[in-house]
């Protein structure tokens, strides 16, 4: 025969309780007024964000009054090409950024250069590649 022991009651919090069912009703209504907020934006509405992040630059509200980073690169690789182009170059083609300048590649006089440019286009740096076809 054994003999049975009364154990203390573990009793519960009711107030650990209430601060967990308040955490869980503030998760439904937040997430249930961003799920609303998501579905009433009328789809020819383009997306802003007001983030700094260049990842979002896209998407800021000043990007439409700015041209885009895609928008500026062909800018720049445009420069790049006219720049070679007076230089001499034809078929100037694989205008890329390194670093602080660019990359290019251009044939002249019958040969495929490698050219290096600085940023502001001042100092040019060739490497023939190989003769043209």
């Amino acid at each position: 025969m054994s003999i049975k022991r009364k154990t203390a009651a573990i009793h519960v919090s009711r107030l650990e309780n209430e601060v967990i069912l308040a955490v869980v009703i503030l998760y439904v209504l937040l997430s249930a007024a961003l799920l609303a907020i998501h579905h009433m934006q009328p789809d020819e509405v383009e997306t802003q964000t007001s983030s700094t992040s260049p990842s979002h630059g896209s998407y800021s509200i000043a990007a439409a009054s700015t041209p885009s980073r895609r928008e500026a690169a062909t800018t720049t690789s445009q420069s790049v090409r006219d720049h070679m182009l007076a230089l001499g170059f034809e078929d100037v083609c694989c205008i890329e950024q390194s670093g602080s300048g660019y990359k290019a590649a251009g044939l002249k006089a019958g040969v495929v250069w490698r050219v290096t440019l600085d940023a502001d286009l001042k100092s040019v740096t060739t490497v023939p590649l190989r003769d043209a076809p």
